[in-house]
């Protein structure tokens, strides 16, 4: 077979996901970021049976031969966040041979949040209804540092069905997660009533948790987590203390949740490459979610959709927002039969 050359590196992992569900032999360039990169090649490898790479330092080129998704229990050392490397995987979980049970070593927390994917991605994964999908945090381990601990299950199943979310509700919930590691409490409490102070008035619950030495790495830090909710949806935001101030980490945050949530949709867009993931291997039954707009990086995933599974979609206006239907390419699991 014939390699599938693959001319934008953006979506790295994603497109690396894509050629082991289809299993297209791929050849891509890579322009910059290879150590992160190869990390996750190393990963796909390591959890499958069959998968191969190559890289040649001189073209910067670097094919990949998909193997076979068997399920089992394996522990991976992350270079890169933890997050990175969950997300992106996602999609192919639910179709190996047999549960899959993964112990992520590393940063769990820094420019993302491993407990953020467990609040907002995990929402969308359960319309598509991915079973036995659970994430424990077991030790936090914020950057540099890391060495934090974060486990991954995720149950097999033969195909996955079709959504609508053409008829969201409105946001009822307000939440934020709190998080900070060896430092005192103070942070956290200057974080929390700043929150209360802001968006105090929106069905607001906090949730905080003060690491130590004995469940965290050894890099100190702290992190806001907010998202609104509704029955369907929900909206994030979060950001990393470095060196502003609790207060001023806390203001960020609320701005930024309140900007995603006002470009409406059912579902945040950094949600969407993960969104159109799941839509182009659904069932060959419509979908209907109403979307706010097509982003940039939902764009790179787009096209890298449309030529591994042949996906196309219609959009409609809807008011100030979007009305996207699609029908997936009806994508089965064999490797139960292999398994």
């Amino acid at each position: 077979m014939e390699y599938l050359e693959i001319k934008d590196s953006k979506a790295f992992n994603f497109t690396i996901t894509y050629s082991l569900l289809t299993k297209k032999k791929i050849k891509i360039n890579i322009l910059s970021g290879f150590e992160y990169k190869e990390d996750y090649v190393r990963l796909v490898c390591s959890i499958t049976k069959g998968s191969s790479y190559e890289f040649d330092k001189k073209t910067s080129i670097l094919l990949f031969n998909p193997g076979v998704l068997i399920g089992g229990r394996f522990i991976y050392t992350c270079k890169d966040e933890i997050s990175n490397y969950i997300v992106p995987l996602l999609p192919a979980l639910p179709f190996n041979g047999s549960q899959i049970f993964i112990s992520f070593i590393g940063v769990t927390n820094n420019l993302h949040s491993v407990e953020m994917i467990k609040i907002a991605h995990f929402t969308l994964c359960k319309h598509f209804e991915i079973p036995g999908l659970e994430l424990v945090v077991k030790k936090t381990g914020f950057s540099p540092e890391g060495q934090g601990q974060a486990d991954l299950f995720c149950g097999s199943m033969s195909q996955i069905k079709n959504i609508d979310l053409s008829q969201p509700s409105e946001l009822d919930k307000t939440r934020a997660l709190l998080l900070s590691s060896r430092l005192n409490s103070n942070c956290i409490g200057e974080m929390s009533s700043v929150v209360t102070d802001l968006l105090g008035d929106l069905n607001l619950k906090i949730f905080s948790n003060v690491h130590n030495s004995k469940d965290s790495g050894p890099s100190p830090g702290y992190q806001c987590n907010l998202f609104m909710e509704s029955k369907e949806g929900i909206f994030y935001a979060i950001k990393l203390g470095l060196d502003s101030a609790p207060r001023e980490v806390v203001h960020e945050t609320c701005l930024e949740l309140l900007k995603s949530a006002n470009r409406g949709g059912v579902l945040d867009e950094k949600l969407y490459p993960l969104l159109f993931s799941f839509l182009a291997i659904s069932s060959t039954d419509i979908s209907s979610v109403v979307i706010s707009r097509i982003t940039e990086e939902t764009d790179v995933i787009i096209k890298l959709v449309r030529i591994f599974f042949n996906y196309e979609f219609v959009l409609s206006k809807l008011n100030d927002e979007l009305l996207l239907k699609s029908s997936g390419c009806g994508y089965k699991n064999i490797n139960r039969k292999i398994n």
